[in-house]
């Protein structure tokens, strides 16, 4: 009987479509638990034979969701949406040609009207230029706007939508009506003059507002994703998903290991983050699905790296209530669902990337802020390196600091952790190695010798290796004992580094231009970000793609 009521939930509530759909589905569940609290507290068989009927979903739903047949034109019209979203722009006009079916889906009506009501035709037809509106349509919508701009006396604009296609179109069905229009464009007028015989400019305004709604339907954003999150769900609570970080949805079954890569070589596009905004840190999630940003106002936010939009999958970023620390985010460091941001204050705050909500609070850990971070590999520790070279150690479970360290004398710029092992890269020039499970010092490794040149990153990789990037030379790998084994020159101040997923490809940041090379050495390619200054460059985990961050804190998307 509870595999029955379960399945009933389930089913039930995977079914709705939309907020109607969603009241019905709760209030079914809701009678159907009534009835089963009642069979539960007093068995009978009437009221068995009561509870089985109300749920055999395909009797009940005979004419539901589920029994709806899909239109073949809805599967357009979701890839059409999907191809409009990542700026396909090419493919969705060839789609719509070959298909005969139109797009026309919008967010927001509403907003439309407002934006015709204001006036603001740039928006107007900049949101417009994606679907197929009738001629007539069309003719009244560019009259409309030249109209107000002789009204405004903005001749040279009004010339230029006077010369428009719409209304050359216009000149060879009308001419009479386009020789009206020539001919107001050529002298001053009088408003009465202008709108002659017609509507005023107020009353067109209303007439397209209203006019538009029969061209144009709202439809929630990135259907495609929430469908197949939705199927996801669906198949993991039916246990039909397999255990594993990636799935392969066109193969049906989990991702294969990478075994090839490529250097980066193209720029793809910018992070589409507001004008204000300043980044000032980021990090990847480990599949590399979602790139993570803290910026200078305390604001964390989850980006799609394949798209360079927001995850608007993520409700609480799709209503704008972001994860937010009071003070500048300094550090980020994430582990499958969880993020650890570390701010200027000095607080630590561990988020859950899929509901937005803060799971602990460090207060005050380090009081000049947290400029580095890292997990341990089974999550039950965050460590948190400081500008006074102290790191230190908290654990999630007691929420309690386990340990601390003070092996450097400057910034601890970089934590890395392998297994058990700590790695500390510092801005006195040292890596310092520790044991994690015993919380003791290793060794360290004086990678400069002279100067003052800090060590700005590391990254473990196999072997018993490390890539080191110093701030001034260079960078190189390095074995556990300190010993140098492959240098890569540039010449140059480098500014930031990473190696590649499969540890094939090292990139080196300098003024303007990040640097490739391959691991004996050879240099392959440069990617020129003109002339910008680079706070930071770092390789998409499984992804031939590079992010880099400059500072002016805007992040740019490359890709092999």
């Amino acid at each position: 009987m509870e595999d029955l009521f379960l399945q009933f939930l389930h089913k039930t509530l995977f079914s709705v479509e939309n907020d109607q759909a969603k009241i019905q589905a709760f209030d079914s569940i809701k009678s159907a638990y009534e009835l089963r609290n009642q069979y539960l507290a007093s068995p009978s068989s009437a009221l068995l034979a009561q509870l089985e009927k109300f749920t055999d979903f395909e009797s009940t739903h005979e004419h539901g969701p589920l029994s709806h047949e899909v239109e073949h034109s809805d599967i357009i019209k979701i890839i059409l949406q999907y191809l409009q979203d990542t700026q396909l722009s090419k493919s969705f006009k060839t789609l719509e040609e070959e298909s005969h079916i139109y797009w026309s889906g919008i967010d927001s009506i509403e907003d439309l009207q407002s934006e015709i009501k204001e006036g603001s035709w740039d928006h107007v037809l900049e949101k417009l230029s994606n679907y197929k509106l009738e001629q007539e349509m069309l003719f009244y919508l560019y009259e409309t706007i030249f109209l107000e701009l002789i009204q405004k006396q903005e001749w040279d604009n009004a010339l230029g939508i006077l010369n428009s296609q719409v209304l050359r179109k216009l000149k060879d069905k009308d001419p009479e009506r386009f020789m009206r229009l020539e001919k107001l464009a050529g002298s001053r007028h009088e408003v009465n003059d202008i709108y002659a015989g017609s509507f005023g400019m107020a009353e067109r305004k209303i007439f397209l507002a209203g006019k538009i709604e029969e061209y144009l339907e709202e439809v929630p954003k990135q259907r495609l994703l929430t469908i197949i999150s939705q199927a996801l769900k669906y198949m993991k609570i039916q246990k039909q998903l397999p255990a594993a970080n990636e799935y392969d949805l066109l193969k049906g079954k989990a991702r294969e290991s990478k075994k090839s890569e490529e250097f980066v070589k193209y720029f793809d596009r910018y992070l589409e983050t507001e004008e204000d905004s300043k980044i000032n840190c980021f990090s990847y999630t480990p599949d590399g699905n979602c790139l993570i940003t803290g910026s200078n106002d305390g604001f964390i936010e989850v980006w799609d790296p394949y798209t360079g939009k927001l995850k608007t999958s993520l409700l609480y970023q799709q209503v704008e209530e972001f994860m937010v620390h009071e003070e500048s985010i300094l550090s980020l460091a994430c582990l499958n669902d969880y993020i650890a941001a570390g701010d200027s204050s000095g607080d630590i705050n561990i988020w859950k990337i899929a509901t937005g909500q803060c799971s602990i609070k460090f207060p005050s850990i380090h009081k000049s802020g947290v400029i580095s971070l890292a997990w341990s590999e089974d999550s039950s520790k965050v460590v948190a390196g400081s500008p006074q070279g102290v790191i230190k150690i908290l654990g999630l479970k007691a929420q309690t600091l386990l340990g601390e360290y003070h092996m450097h004398s400057s910034y601890v710029n970089c934590l890395q952790i392998k297994g058990n092992k700590l790695f500390s890269a510092g801005g006195d020039g040292t890596v310092v190695i520790y044991d994690l499970k015993r919380f003791t010092w290793i060794s360290t490794l004086n990678i400069i010798q002279t100067g003052n040149h800090q060590i700005i990153y590391i990254k473990v990789m196999n072997f018993n290796e490390i890539f080191v990037v110093c701030a001034q030379g260079n960078a190189g790998i390095y074995s556990y004992e300190g010993e140098a084994i492959k240098s890569f020159e540039t010449g140059l101040e480098v500014l930031s580094g990473d190696v590649s997923s499969l540890g094939k490809f090292v990139y080196i940041a300098n003024q303007g231009k990040v640097n490739i090379f391959n691991l004996q050495g050879e240099f392959l390619h440069n990617l020129d970000v003109k002339g910008l200054a680079i706070a930071k460059i770092s390789i998409q985990p499984n992804r031939d793609s590079l992010s880099i961050l400059d500072d002016y804190g805007k992040i740019q998307l490359w890709t092999a």
